[in-house]
């Protein structure tokens, strides 16, 4: 005998597949250190207020199997959603990896070809500067609306076009490189700068232990320079946010 879900039910589940897998990857740990249980349940609540705009968006009562399928694919969309924004988070972080390393203030970075860029000093104070601008212009809204705008598009139960997921988080990448290098550059070029004077100086004046000195300059020079260059990063941060919002919403309108 066949077991069906009914419709109520099925749409509830639906929408908390995709809400719940956004909740517990975005944000992560690191920025917001909830429980998973916590976040479980403000998907819960979120599904809740969602469930009856979208009770006809399942006509008939599922069987077992065609509800997992369609659990399935909800759990992909919220996926290919919550994946987005961390890789855009994830150039802050590497912009602040690469500054730090060249600064000397991360070296455990370069030893182990990576470690954790949100805890090296500079990473984390522009991470938390540039999502302290996101929350101010209301990027935050801009991220809500995009995922709900989803459902226009993606009823519950919809199955996504994998080849769109995989081209759009291609482009993802490739902006939070592109991110990453113009946060990171200007402070950067200042480190290459500094080095060279540093080596320029001891070659003239000898006497003087640049090599020692020279580390203190760096991550002063650093700090200096990502301060001066505050205002700047976060403009650039909201840019590349915008232009991940638009990546986003052509998972579900493709051009």
């Amino acid at each position: 005998m066949a077991i069906s879900i009914p419709i109520p039910l099925a749409v509830f589940l639906l929408v908390l597949a995709r809400w719940g897998v956004l909740a517990v990857l975005v944000p992560n740990t690191q920025l917001l250190p909830l429980p998973t249980r916590l976040r479980l349940a403000g998907a819960a609540i979120v599904s809740l207020l969602l469930t009856p705009l979208h009770l006809l968006a399942v006509e008939t009562q599922p069987q077992i199997l065609e509800f997992a399928w369609m659990v399935a694919h909800e759990l992909f969309i919220g996926l290919a959603i919550g994946t987005a924004l961390l890789v855009v988070l994830e150039g802050l972080k590497l912009a602040g990896q690469m500054i730090s390393q060249l600064a000397g203030v991360s070296p455990r970075g370069i030893l182990t070809l990576g470690g954790d860029a949100g805890s090296a000093p500079h990473g984390r104070l522009i991470l938390l500067c540039s999502l302290a601008a996101l929350l101010t212009i209301g990027g935050h809204r801009q991220l809500v609306e995009a995922s709900l705008e989803s459902y226009r598009h993606l009823a519950p139960g919809t199955p996504l076009a994998t080849q769109d997921a995989l081209v759009t988080v291609t482009r993802l990448l490739s902006v939070s490189f592109l991110m990453a290098l113009r946060i990171s550059l200007p402070v950067m070029t200042a480190l290459l700068v500094g080095l060279i004077t540093a080596g320029w100086i001891s070659r003239v004046l000898p006497q003087l232990n640049m090599i020692v000195l020279g580390w203190n300059l760096n991550a002063v020079l650093a700090l200096a320079m990502i301060l001066l260059t505050l205002g700047g990063m976060a403009w650039v941060f909201q840019h590349h946010v915008q232009l991940a919002v638009e990546y986003i919403e052509q998972l579900w309108i493709p051009t």
